[in-house]
């Protein structure tokens, strides 16, 4: 299991102090812009000249900002890229072969968002979860970093909280928090303790509300939980 060590250093424009990689996990993740607003085309770090934007007011684009700085700060942490490891380690492990992540134009892997499964595959990593860390009786994960991914940290509005890269999404009129990934467009992992359920949806419903990941998950409840009859 990988030991997630301080990390305290100048990245281009951006500082980091004092922070734990796994703040990077978070919106803004105690990083902030110095008076810029976009990368520099003779920037020397490579994290900083990958990064898309550097505004960091609003959550998606926090999010954006700083996991993309990740797999700089993992490289120079460890001395292996990050695509490399997940699937020579945690991939190779559940038996993800399946699988695309795609690279910005400097040859980075894209860590805010470019890894691409097919479903089959994005389930293994929501089982994983709802076995806190376990996979076929093999631990792959420390239940307490597990525990401590999903729990609430960030208090988004409307029942909605987020944890190190979770959204945790309200359900069954709030009484209830699915780990989620939310990807673009109506791509979604859900993992309902609770319930003992995983599911995987695959959609593009950019524009259309009716398939927002709440009413996914309140017909997967349903479906999971059927009403007895008599």
């Amino acid at each position: 299991m990988l030991t997630i060590p301080k990390w305290c250093s100048p990245v281009g424009h951006f500082l980091v102090g004092g922070s734990r990689l796994r703040q990077c996990l978070l919106p803004a993740g105690g990083i902030r812009a110095i008076g810029v607003s976009a990368p520099q085309p003779n920037a020397t770090d490579s994290g900083f000249r990958a990064a898309k934007t550097v505004f960091c007011g609003v959550i998606p684009t926090q999010l954006l900002c700083v996991s993309e700085l990740i797999v700089d700060i993992f490289r120079k942490e460890t001395g292996r890229d990050l695509e490399d490891y997940a699937r020579n380690y945690p991939f190779e492990r559940l038996g993800i072969h399946d699988d695309h992540w795609k690279r910005t134009p400097l040859g980075e892997v894209d860590t805010e968002g470019g890894l691409i499964l097919p479903d089959y595959e994005l389930a293994k990593l929501g089982e994983l979860y709802r076995q806190l860390g376990l996979w076929r009786g093999v631990r792959l994960l420390n239940e307490d970093w597990v525990r401590d991914s999903v729990a609430p940290r960030v208090d988004l509005g409307e029942g909605y909280q987020y944890g190190y890269h979770w959204w945790l999404v309200p359900y069954d009129q709030g009484s209830h928090h699915a780990w989620s990934g939310l990807g673009f467009g109506g791509q979604y992992v859900f993992v309902m303790p609770e319930d003992g359920i995983v599911a995987v949806a695959t959609g593009w419903a950019i524009l259309d509300p009716k398939y927002n990941e709440q009413t996914v998950l309140d017909k997967l409840r349903t479906a999971g939980n059927p009403p007895q009859t008599s």
